[in-house]
């Protein structure tokens, strides 16, 4: 069943063709942009590396940008992302993390983690541990504020190429923090 979603969300990321343009025809109609440069190729094979919940989000992050739901689009697919780093933190970092932190020694699920912890701590805490390096998490701060944007009133109005682009950016951060997961020496 697993394998079934993220050969299905793969499907939908190939829907999208390499320069980050939404599939027509809805969107032919759609201004003309400078061409992303980014690809999804790399954010397939980690697709197949995810858990059906990453996975699923992300999956619900593409629905959005296809229905025209950009920021919605963001807070889907940092959802994703935020799902990843508590779940590494809590596998793969938590005697780092309850060594650094002895307050989160309480904590040993990673949803425990995701709601009681305001996410920009939770990344704090995942570069402290070795999780995120330092760019990483500079990157990660501004994603987050990305999607603060998205998810309260704001007049930040992304567009097709903003929200793939955000979410295929994620990806990125989400390979990467796959690539650290190995607990630190």
């Amino acid at each position: 069943m697993v394998h079934s979603h993220l050969a299905h969300v793969m499907k939908r990321m190939a829907g999208f063709d390499t320069h980050g343009y939404l599939p027509p025809p809805r969107y032919q109609q759609l201004p003309a942009q400078a061409p992303r440069g980014a690809t999804l190729g790399q954010s397939r094979r980690l697709v197949q590396r995810l858990c059906l919940q990453q996975s699923d989000l992300l999956g619900e992050s593409l629905d959005c940008i296809e229905r025209g739901l950009y920021r919605a689009a963001h807070v889907t697919a940092w959802q994703a992302f935020i799902d990843l780093t508590s779940e590494a933190l809590v596998t793969d970092r938590v005697t780092e993390m309850r060594r650094l932190r002895p307050a989160l020694s309480q904590y040993t699920e990673a949803e425990q983690l995701r709601d009681r912890l305001p996410e920009y701590e939770l990344l704090t805490v995942a570069k402290e541990v070795g999780l995120l390096t330092m760019a990483a998490t500079k990157n990660a701060y501004e994603l987050l504020s990305k999607r603060n944007e998205c998810a309260h009133p704001s007049s930040y109005r992304p567009g097709p190429n903003e929200a793939l682009g955000y979410v295929s950016e994620l990806i990125g951060r989400m390979a990467d923090l796959q690539n650290r997961r190995s607990p630190a020496p």
